[in-house]
Formats: structure tokens, C-alpha cells, sequence
């Protein structure tokens, strides 16, 4: 992922410099989170471990189960991972919660 961040910064008088940032931030933590899970779905996917016989089938299955994996957005992996590993769905409302909060503020042109 490739920002401009100097150029918008300058362009625009070093202003809105917070927003952008927070935007970034939070934009790269959550492709750094969905790779991380994507990898550690894995040896996690209990229906992916079942069907692998051979080492030849092995790569395979893990190849595929990649490709499908990296298809979905960052917040779908994440959706998934919780939807799937949270039994109590703790984690997930406060993760998600938070992640509503920030978009209600970036869509409030006052704060």
C-alpha cells in the first residue's frame, strides 16, 4: 500500500493532517490483521486439515484455501476469523463496536 501522505499534507496546508493519519493507521492495521489471519487460518481450518491426504494434495489444498482467503476484504477476514474463533462474541462487539464509533466520527463534519 502506497500514500502520497507529504504531498496531500502539503497541498492541503497541514490541515486535516490528523483525519488522514487516523485513516492510514487504522487501514494498515487491519490489512497487517487480515494477512496475519489469512496465514494462521491455516492449521486453524479444521474442514481444510481433514481433507488433505497427501503432501502433492497438501500444497494444493493450502494454495487454494489461500486464494480464497486473500479474495475477501481486510474486514471480511477479520468478520470471519471472530465469526468462527469468538465463541462468546466478546471480542467481536468490542472490536466492531470501536470500528462504528470511527466511522460515525470521520462522517460527523464537526469533529
Amino acid at each position: 500500500m502506497a500514500v502520497d501522505f507529504a504531498s496531500k499534507q502539503w497541498a492541503h496546508g497541514g490541515q486535516g493532517w490528523g483525519i488522514r493519519n487516523a485513516k492510514l493507521r487504522l487501514s494498515r492495521k487491519l490489512i497487517y490483521i487480515s494477512g496475519l489471519l489469512t496465514c494462521f487460518s491455516c492449521p486453524l481450518d479444521f474442514d481444510l486439515n481433514s481433507k488433505i491426504d497427501s503432501e502433492q494434495d497438501r500444497s494444493l489444498q493450502l494454495v487454494n484455501h489461500l486464494r480464497k482467503g486473500v479474495k475477501n476484504t481486510p474486514l471480511e477476514v477479520l468478520a470471519s476469523f471472530l465469526l468462527t474463533h469468538d465463541a462468546t462474541g466478546d471480542a467481536s462487539k468490542l472490536i466492531f463496536t470501536a470500528y462504528d464509533e470511527f466511522l460515525g466520527i470521520l462522517d460527523d463534519v464537526e469533529k
